[in-house]
């Protein structure tokens, strides 16, 4: 027999009670089955069904337990649904930041590259006025000569 003062009868609450590592299974379950969807089909309905059938439950009891399992059956759906969203959120989110990555990595590479030759074209700048120097010394000379 139920435990009145309880929530839930004693042996309905085991038939569905998610945890952390059963929560994937019944993400898993809805995605295969429409059924899930539909409480009238439930392994829970059915049992509140048979205890009323054999009189541990008034009426009034099962229809306060299906009320209470019908928004239980509800929240989770809704949980189901925002983890899946959030999942793909985060699945776009992802690709996003891995698109940026490597925008960044090119943009870092060319910028490096672009230091590589301004640094060269300063040394060849350098070379060029040490030489055009020196050949201004040497008209300096032949004219003074």
């Amino acid at each position: 027999e139920g435990d009145r003062g309880g929530l839930w009868p004693r042996g309905l609450l085991p038939l569905y009670a998610p945890t952390r590592n059963t929560l994937p299974a019944l993400t898993a379950m809805a995605e295969m089955s429409e059924d899930i969807k539909d409480l009238g089909k439930s392994v829970a309905y059915n049992v509140l069904d048979e205890l009323h059938k054999d009189g541990s439950l008034s009426k009034a009891e099962m229809d306060l337990y299906k009320s209470k399992y019908a928004k239980l059956h509800e929240f989770v759906l809704q949980t189901y649904d925002n983890e899946k969203n959030f999942l793909a959120r985060a699945k776009q989110l992802n690709h996003r930041l891995t698109s940026e990555k490597i925008r960044l990595e090119k943009t870092l590479a060319e910028s490096q590259e672009d230091q590589a030759a301004i640094s060269q074209l300063n040394d060849q700048v350098q070379e060029i006025q040490n030489e055009y120097e020196v050949v201004q010394d040497r008209d300096m000379m032949l004219q003074i000569q």
